[in-house]
């Protein structure tokens, strides 16, 4: 029972699709990166990853096809474009409801399942560069990891890796030491709405770990609880039920008491009426002889 409000508390867990993408610019592979599927055959991607080249290769998680994405999409301000792939299968990601905290356990999604996990560290400021604010978190891309979602302990979407270029001269993206950078909730949805996607929110909000633990120990004390008011209750029918039963038997002993007096009662009654009866026969008698002594003395 516990087991199952353990996984009720930690992980309304929502699996969806990252597939890897490559960038070709003139047939040459460039950078590579992470996409999310956030609608049917629909996928999300940091821009600057995009504008490295003029070609886009996604390989299927299912067949591993190589199939060709379309831009759909872009917006180079927030750093996030739109791909349409044909044919490509998965499960469309489920955006959070709301913000998670600073402080909060985050994950950046890779592929097949895996995750890096980091914590929220802070919110950057928008700037001339940004204009929007963004995640500042601890889990750090490698190299082919551009683009990764960003999601909470519930596995919902929170936003998308974004990176920086190198330098005037190096269009490639570069990777943090120390923090990386995702887009915000906010800045997601607006653009995801903006572009018409038809996206999945989640319905409930994400608890923390420590929400979730602080939920389950409750709920275990709530059920504790209820398990001792049935197990009180189950005592008092029993100790009803055996006051039943006691009185029942007393109620049998009683009766086969009276039964046995009313028996008794009955054999001596049948006694009195033999004993009468005898005397009546001897009342009988005596009268007799009594009428025949009188004859004789005539």
């Amino acid at each position: 029972m516990f087991i199952a409000l353990w996984v009720l508390f930690t992980l309304p867990s929502y699996a969806f699709t990252t597939v890897t993408i490559e960038v070709l610019d003139d047939g040459k592979v460039e950078q590579t990166g992470i996409a999310t599927l956030v609608a049917n055959e629909t996928v999300i991607i940091n821009q600057k990853l995009l504008a490295q080249g003029n070609q886009y290769v996604v390989t299927d998680p299912t067949s591993k096809a190589k199939l060709i994405a379309d831009l759909s999409a872009n917006d180079e301000d927030l750093d996030l474009a739109i791909l349409h792939v044909n044919g490509l299968t998965g499960n469309p990601a489920v955006v959070a409801k709301e913000n998670t905290s600073i402080g909060s356990k985050i994950y950046l999604l890779k592929l097949n399942g895996l995750s890096t996990a980091g914590t929220l560290h802070s919110i950057l400021s928008a700037d001339k560069s940004h204009p929007e604010q963004r995640w500042q978190h601890t889990a750090l891309l490698s190299e082919g990891e551009f683009g990764a979602p960003l999601v909470n302990n519930c596995q919902e979407l929170l936003g998308v890796s974004v990176s920086d270029i190198k330098g005037v001269f190096d269009k490639r993206l570069k990777l943090s030491s120390s923090f990386s950078a995702a887009t915000s909730l906010t800045t997601l949805k607006t653009f995801l709405t903006k572009q018409n996607i038809d996206f999945k929110e989640s319905e409930n909000s994400c608890l923390s770990e420590a929400d979730q633990l602080a939920a389950l120990e409750k709920e275990k004390k709530k059920q504790q609880a209820t398990l001792e008011k049935q197990e009180a209750e189950r005592k008092a029918v029993e100790e009803e039920l055996e006051k039943l039963k006691k009185e029942a038997e007393e109620k049998k002993k009683a009766l086969e008491e009276a039964k046995a007096d009313t028996t008794r009662q009955d054999a001596e009654r049948q006694k009195a009426e033999e004993a009468l009866e005898e005397a009546r026969q001897q009342t009988i008698e005596q009268q007799k002889k009594l009428e025949d002594a009188e004859k004789a003395i005539k």
